[in-house]
């Protein structure tokens, strides 16, 4: 499923009773704790023999796989075949995360105003169990 950011930062959590929207405090001790920036992507991405491939190890069992986003103020779904882009929750910023084909590091995304990202766009979630 895709989201936009305003169903991750509802009060009614669309995560199951137990888990949360994962943060960006959690996407920081996930790359500390994988060590290698350069190799973290990889080990969070699916295998090429997994059921969904990808280009990665799934070394860490994340399960990523490229996925589409839904552009914000149109709706359109675009295929990406090379990307996968999740949502956290910041207190101070729009914040995502991806994965990427063409490169086998985690890429942090803050919107600003020489990169501006809609509250609109659909991106993936990953719930995290508290």
């Amino acid at each position: 499923m895709l989201y936009n950011w305003y169903a991750i930062d509802d009060d009614r959590n669309i995560c199951p009773n137990g888990w949360r929207v994962s943060s960006d405090d959690d996407w920081i001790e996930m790359e500390l704790f994988i060590g290698n920036p350069e190799v973290q992507g990889i080990q969070l991405k699916s295998d090429p023999n997994d059921v969904y491939p990808w280009n990665g190890t799934n070394a860490r069992n994340f399960n990523g796989v490229p996925c589409g986003i839904r552009a914000g103020e149109s709706g359109i779904l675009y295929s990406d075949v090379d990307n996968e882009r999740f949502w956290v929750t910041h207190e101070e910023y729009l914040t995502s995360y991806m994965l990427s084909s063409t490169n086998d590091g985690v890429a942090r995304i803050l919107s600003s105003t020489t990169n501006p990202v809609s509250r609109r766009h659909g991106r993936s979630v990953r719930c995290i169990k508290d």
